[in-house]
């Protein structure tokens, strides 16, 4: 029903009744289309299978965090071009393999891992950092007007140095403190 409302839109045909879908249609209308997309690339979540190899979980990535990244971007009038456009999709993939790794004891309970054949967690915390030290390289070249897009991605050696302990989660006073850090340089 959401992924018809939101073709609906995209099409240019009329909100269906629900105030998420006529706010979206009256200001912004565009990003309908990409997020019908983002609900498609998130049925592999359903999949009981890994991912067959690492482009496919990485092509997964982009669809999924980096997409939001994108449609983040999109609605702070930032969208990225050129080579900003590649700082923007290594935040994703850091953010997003991050992610997968903390939620790596969810999907073990669920009987399902999302490794590609014989990999190892570490390589998943290693395209994670390689991707954030990507991002953070590039990340200057971004306009102030897209960070709030993507300063969430500050956190993402926080989060790698609990995962390294042990943990999911950093401590919070310490993730404010990066997210204030960040937010006041511009930097991640």
């Amino acid at each position: 029903w959401w992924r018809d409302g939101l073709m609906e839109i995209a099409d240019g045909r009329p909100a269906r009744g629900h105030p998420a879908l006529q706010a979206l249609a009256a200001h912004a209308p565009s990003l309908a289309a990409p997020l019908s997309a983002l609900a498609d690339a998130r049925e592999a979540d359903l999949e009981q299978a890994p991912f067959a190899d690492w482009p496919a979980l990485e092509r997964y990535v982009d669809a999924t965090a980096g997409a939001l990244m994108a449609l983040a971007m999109a609605a702070c009038e930032a969208s990225p071009s050129g080579d900003q456009a590649g700082v923007v999709r290594e935040a994703g993939r850091a953010w997003g393999f991050t992610g997968l790794m903390r939620a790596a004891g969810h999907w073990q309970m669920r009987g399902r891992t999302l490794l590609p054949g014989h990999a190892r967690m570490e390589e998943f915390g290693a395209r994670a950092r390689a991707a954030y030290a990507a991002a953070r390289r590039g990340a200057s070249s971004l306009k102030a007007a897209a960070f709030p897009a993507i300063g969430y991605v500050a956190l993402t050696p926080s989060y790698q140095r609990a995962l390294s302990a042990g943990r999911i989660e950093a401590p919070l006073l310490r993730r404010q403190l990066r997210l204030v850090w960040a937010s006041a340089t511009g930097r991640l």
